[in-house]
């Protein structure tokens, strides 16, 4: 069911118009909740398919993109008998087929009963986490269809004045059940709380550890800046460069962040490769990224050490060398 205007009565005796695109699904939801499938003869080989018995407006509500063929049509009654709608994932999984290739393609149900015809191939799309793999999926449009829920899709801003109107309209039609309701994107953040929690926690961690390991540089730069406090006054009655002395106070503690990024950078990649294996499509992690990763910590170690180095080549030499 598509239609785009609802014309509600509300609680104050004012009639309000929305303007929203719907449809309904019977099994369709977002996780592991719902899914319903069988198994399918493909020319001799049995593999499994979910379904989703739907109506015609649900590819184009959901936004779904059809790479070949056509959406489903109530008037043409083969539709709602033997014609599918199949994911890219099918076709090429099964017959090794293109999209458009695939359009009138026969394939068995698991019972020898019926035959099912393709009519249209869709793009693949995610409705899991993507620790899983796309699988084999199939739209149905059937003539006796009692679906379990409604899909809604309206423009953006507010959301609140179209959900009041909406409640308002189921609790007209169905007073006995409760208006239960949720969001697409919602749904899809649940994937990655728990990934986004420990993003955060090892973004503390390591904010704090950065900060730590800065203060240490910044002292151990003030002490070897005191104990070269004659060598530096000399340096400069010489003709040294204020340059000069910083890269001299610098010179022996980058090699050391040098050291140390060489050494973490090996473990880095370990853990983070060993948790991008939980994930069915994740990016490879390029050696670029610890260089720059490590260069970053050089800036980070310079400028720090460099503060401490520029404050001990600024002070007067005369007054040093007279100290010491």
């Amino acid at each position: 069911m598509l239609f785009n205007d609802w014309v509600i009565g509300s609680s104050d005796g004012h009639r309000r118009t929305v303007t929203v695109r719907s449809c309904a699904s019977s099994e369709i939801k977002i996780g592991d909740w719902g899914q319903m499938g069988d198994m399918y003869d493909f020319g001799g080989t049995m593999d499994g398919i979910i379904e989703y018995p739907m109506e015609a407006g649900f590819i184009p509500v959901m936004g779904m993109r059809l790479l070949a063929g056509r959406n489903f049509n109530p008037a043409i009654r083969s539709d709602t008998v033997g014609n599918v709608i199949v994911n890219q994932t099918l076709v090429r999984r099964e017959f090794g087929l293109t999209p458009e290739a695939a359009i009138g393609k026969r394939f068995m149900d698991g019972h020898h009963i019926q035959y099912k015809t393709i009519i249209g191939v869709t793009a693949d799309f995610n409705f899991e986490s993507l620790t899983h793999k796309v699988r084999n999926q199939m739209f149905t449009m059937p003539a006796q269809f009692r679906p379990g829920f409604a899909y809604v899709h309206f423009r953006g801003g507010d959301p609140r004045p179209t959900i009041e109107t909406l409640g308002a309209a189921w609790r007209r039609i169905a007073p006995e059940l409760p208006f239960e309701y949720s969001f697409l994107d919602a749904d899809f953040d649940n994937f990655y709380r728990s990934e986004t929690r420990w993003g955060n926690i090892i973004a503390c961690a390591g904010g704090i550890s950065i900060f730590l390991a800065c203060l240490g540089l910044f002292g151990l730069a003030a002490l070897a800046a005191a104990n070269r406090l004659k060598e530096i006054g000399i340096r400069r009655v010489l003709g040294a460069s204020g340059m000069e002395i910083v890269g001299l106070l610098t010179g022996g503690f980058l090699p050391m962040v040098m050291v140390a990024a060489l050494v973490a950078s090996p473990l880095a990649w370990y853990f983070m490769n060993k948790w991008l294996q939980n994930f069915a499509y994740r990016a490879d992690i390029g050696w670029a990224t610890f260089g720059l990763t490590a260069m970053a910590a050089l800036g980070i170690a310079y400028i720090t050490i460099g503060v401490q180095a520029f404050r001990a080549a600024r002070v007067n030499s005369v007054d040093n060398l007279r100290t010491e």
